[in-house]
């Protein structure tokens, strides 16, 4: 088996093994295959808190608005390519995240390797939307601008947005 059929045997379990993985979830993650090298995945706030139940707690997700207070919003994607490595992430409205560049609208990946897997990096990506405090390098910054905002919503208790355990699943689980 040459190097490249290796790859594309790769990136084909990947897509299987990403499919099963938020099948579960397909009430409100929506996976839509865009070409042979990218996918792009959109998540549903109300669709989300109508399929499993959970009270909300606040906003679904925040996007950059230009201003140092991100707005509320009940829906985000983004694309995942995965033509050539490393794979890149680009969100359809910017998160109001550390971890997300401002103008590309990339998300910082951190260093990928040969086995990186698409799960790993979609499941950062959603992470990223829904605010999860356990995933951000607040050391290593790709867009400082929200950071006081995101420091103190943080501190605050309002981030992750919503029940993870619930979220992934696609069950209501309590906090």
């Amino acid at each position: 088996m040459t190097d490249r059929e290796a790859e594309v045997r790769f990136l084909k379990q990947n897509l299987q093994e990403l499919r099963k993985k938020l099948e579960p979830c397909s009430a409100y993650i929506k996976l839509e295959r865009l070409s042979n090298t990218s996918l792009h995945i959109t998540l549903d706030g109300e669709a989300f808190y109508a399929a499993t139940g959970c009270e909300r707690k606040g906003p679904f997700t925040y996007v950059d608005n230009g201003t140092s207070t991100p707005s509320p919003a009940e829906k985000n994607g983004f694309r995942l390519s995965f033509a050539i490595r490393p794979f890149t992430i680009v969100f359809d409205e910017r998160p109001a995240h550390p971890n997300v560049y401002d103008v590309s609208k990339r998300m910082c990946t951190g260093y990928q390797t040969s086995t990186t897997t698409m799960l790993t990096l979609v499941g950062k990506a959603m992470r990223v939307i829904l605010f999860d405090p356990g995933i951000v390098n607040t050391h290593s910054a790709a867009c400082g601008k929200e950071f006081t905002w995101y420091r103190t919503m943080r501190d605050e208790g309002k981030f992750p947005c919503v029940n993870l355990a619930a979220f992934f699943s696609g069950e209501y689980h309590e906090d």
